[in-house]
């Protein structure tokens, strides 16, 4: 009998010691997937992520890059990137990879955060007065990412993200803006609007910010806007103003609270101009608890409709920069904006 026992125990030793060696290193292992992955995010940071529409995502902050990685990955014959910064990051040495495999990547972009020059690239695209800024990628000539991010930017920056499966329309106006920024021309494309299967699209200069203040002065029930910059000359701020002395509705607007030169806080004198006419304003370092760079740039009009894109609300942005805009009203898509305001809005 007590043989049998011994030889249960050494049994038992003989299978415990290898789990428990396995349980090791795989548990540190887990350690150090979840560290590479904070590094890639900020913990208070929230997220929205929408899954049930495989035609329609939305994403915000962390979820963000991973999007945009899940996107190029999937990608099988062609990626189209316009986007204000590069950087040697996990996206381009993904972009890189996929151009090693055959997949034609072209991008078009205003500069190099690092001096790195991608070798699908003939370099920055030049523009004579303000800045190369649209952002946005196209894959397999159906697939487009609107995007608030540059993809040479810091993954842990506030950002937003919407993925339009099937939209062969848009996809092909926005591959030719790659190809035309690329090689050096701007043309007017959609300076007027483009109606598309993500909704309206617009690039700068153009009528893009007149046609923002239109869907302003359209509201009836609420506005909430989330943006880097803002200065206070140019429509989309004469929208605002018209929408809160006339109609007097609910204006709910979160700014970065960054700061230029000399300390100051650039846009304090704009939270100051729309307090004064009555809007809620609040800085992002009063909402998020490690104050990210509060990278939005986006408006929810009555939880209808959603004005995104590349676009600071700035005189610069309206009639000097390359920017694209898309004015959508799908309302699956503006309930997911509104819930992600609501969620960052602290009474």
């Amino acid at each position: 009998m007590k043989k049998k026992a011994v030889k249960l125990i050494e049994y038992v030793i003989l299978i415990a010691i290898p789990l428990g060696v396995y349980l090791f290193f795989s548990e540190d292992a887990s350690r150090e997937v979840v560290r590479d992955q904070k590094e890639l995010i900020v913990p208070e940071v929230h997220a929205v992520a929408d899954a049930d529409r495989s035609d329609r995502i939305v994403a915000f902050d962390e979820k963000v890059f991973p999007l945009i990685e899940k996107v190029i990955s999937e990608a099988k014959e062609s990626i189209a990137v316009s986007t204000y910064t590069v950087s040697q990051n996990r996206i381009m040495d993904l972009l890189e990879e996929k151009s090693g495999k055959g997949v034609k990547v072209s991008i078009s972009y205003g500069k190099s955060k690092d001096g790195y020059v991608p070798s699908f690239s003939r370099g920055p695209v030049l523009k004579k007065y303000g800045l190369f800024h649209s952002k946005f990628i196209v894959t397999d000539s159906q697939n487009v990412l609107v995007l608030s991010a540059n993809i040479g930017s810091d993954s842990r920056a506030v950002n937003n993200a919407v993925l339009f499966r099937n939209a062969p329309k848009a996809s092909e106006i926005l591959r030719e803006e790659v190809r035309d920024a690329s090689e050096g021309k701007l043309p007017k494309r959609c300076a007027e609007g483009c109606d598309t299967e993500i909704g309206r699209v617009f690039f700068t200069p153009g009528k893009a910010c007149v046609n923002i203040k239109k869907e302003l002065l359209k509201a009836h029930s609420g506005v909430d806007g989330a943006v880097y910059t803002v200065t206070t000359k140019n429509p989309v701020i004469t929208g605002l103003k018209n929408v809160l002395k006339k109609k007097r509705i609910p204006v709910r607007l979160v700014f970065d609270n960054w700061k230029g030169d000399g300390g100051k806080v650039v846009n304090a004198k704009a939270a100051r101009y729309f307090t004064s006419l009555g809007a809620d304003v609040r800085f992002d370092n009063k909402i998020f608890g490690k104050d990210p760079l509060f990278h939005h740039k986006f408006f929810v009009i009555d939880e209808e409709t959603v004005i995104l894109g590349s676009l600071n609300w700035t005189s610069s942005g309206c009639y000097r920069n390359r920017e694209i805009v898309v004015i959508n009203k799908d309302r699956k898509i503006s309930e997911k904006f509104s819930e992600y305001f609501s969620s960052i809005w602290k009474d």
